[in-house]
C-alpha cells in the first residue's frame, strides 16, 4: 500500500473516531452530532504528522506499545485540545472558502 493511501486511511479513521467520540458525548447533553468538516479532517492529519505518529504507526509492523509510539499520542492528544487546532481549522476553513464555525 503506498503512503498516500495509508495517510488517507488514518485521516479517514481519525475523523470517524472524533465523530463518534464527539456523537457519544453529545448523548449526555442532548446535542446534536457534530459533523466534521474537511477542515477539521486537514487540521487533524496535520496535527497526526507533526506528533509523530505518522511515522511511528508507518513502520512494518507498528508497535503500538512502544514509548514513542505512548509520547506521540500523548503529544497529539495534547495538541488537538489546545487552541491552536481550532484556530488551525478555521484558518483552513477560510482557505477552502468553507463556513467558518464559531465554537
Amino acid at each position: 500500500m503506498n503512503p498516500k493511501t495509508i495517510i488517507a486511511i488514518v485521516a479517514a479513521t481519525l475523523a470517524a473516531g472524533t465523530a463518534v467520540a464527539q456523537s457519544e458525548n453529545n448523548k449526555d447533553h442532548d446535542m446534536p452530532p457534530h459533523q466534521v468538516t474537511r477542515a477539521e479532517v486537514i487540521a487533524d492529519l496535520e496535527l497526526y504528522i507533526q506528533s509523530g505518529l505518522r511515522d511511528i504507526e508507518m513502520r512494518e509492523p507498528p508497535d503500538l506499545s512502544d514509548r514513542s509510539h505512548q509520547a506521540a499520542r500523548a503529544r497529539y492528544e495534547e495538541l488537538r485540545r489546545s487552541p491552536a487546532f481550532a484556530a488551525r481549522v478555521q484558518q483552513i476553513a477560510q482557505q477552502r472558502g468553507e463556513a467558518v464555525r464559531v465554537n
